[in-house]
């Protein structure tokens, strides 16, 4: 699925924290997380999870900047970065749209995730 795509779709949206392995282990618990929907078949998508927390080891998450996400809804001051270790969710896991990248962006993680992967 993904050595075969030329560009991740690139829509960010919450997605029920319950689905992802990404997260489990937070003190406070959360209802959803925000995910980069990467590839998308039949009843499944392909996604990356996110965090807001700067990570320990940046080469392991692509930081989803102002450059590289157009959000619905302004974020300031907020850094939220994508993690390489991508994960199969169930499409109605997937809830609103939140944020989309634009063509370079999406070209840009998925050459990052192939180096990953």
């Amino acid at each position: 699925m993904i050595a075969s795509a030329d560009k991740a779709e690139g829509f960010v949206h919450h997605c029920d924290q319950g689905a992802l392995m990404f997260g489990q282990d937070r003190r406070e618990p959360v209802a959803t997380r925000p995910v980069v929907r990467v590839t998308r078949h039949d009843t499944r998508a392909v996604v990356l999870p996110c965090t807001s927390k700067p990570p320990s080891n940046p080469a392991d998450f692509f930081e989803l900047t102002p450059q590289r996400v157009m959000w619905k809804r302004l974020q300031a001051d907020r850094q939220t970065f994508a993690y390489w270790r991508y994960e199969t969710v169930a499409n109605f896991s997937l809830q609103g749209m939140i944020g989309m990248m634009p063509q370079s962006a999406r070209i840009e993680l998925l050459y990052w995730l192939r180096q990953k992967i």
